[in-house]
């Protein structure tokens, strides 16, 4: 589905599968990598040689083929100066898919997610991905 949305528009397509540079079971700091966390490492990567970077989870589609992940970023470009386009949620707003823009904040905004992610909570395990990418945005 990814691979041919991507086909049908003309963007550069990427699915890695290699193994990721760190191992997941292991701790850095204290703090133990899982599969989610991959999804930083993929987007930095990406924005290095990219101007936007669109990230989508392996378990989401693409409903919509019609409509173009450029019309987002046109109304980004024009009438902003936004580096992140994201999908609306109820409570909290979703990593599973967004539009990243290659800038120094959008690095420092990875930076900040995965630095919430290095905290603890207190008997409760470590944050998890959806309430650390939210508090990264606030």
């Amino acid at each position: 589905n990814k691979r041919c949305y991507a086909e049908r528009h003309g963007y550069h397509f990427v699915f890695n599968q290699d193994a990721p540079s760190i191992d997941l079971k292991a701790e850095v700091d204290g703090y133990g990598y899982s599969i989610h966390w991959v999804k930083l490492m993929a987007v930095r990567e990406a924005l290095r040689s990219h101007d936007w970077v669109f990230w989508i989870d392996y378990d989401a589609l693409f409903g919509n083929f019609s409509q173009t992940l450029d019309e987002f970023i046109d109304i980004a470009e024009k009438n902003s100066a936004a580096d992140l386009i994201l999908q609306n949620g109820f409570e909290l707003v979703s990593p599973n898919a967004f539009l990243l823009r290659s800038s120094p904040w959008s690095f420092r905004f990875l930076d900040r997610w995965e630095a919430f992610g290095r905290q603890a909570v207190r008997d409760r395990g470590k944050m998890w991905e959806l309430r650390t990418f939210n508090c990264a945005l606030v």
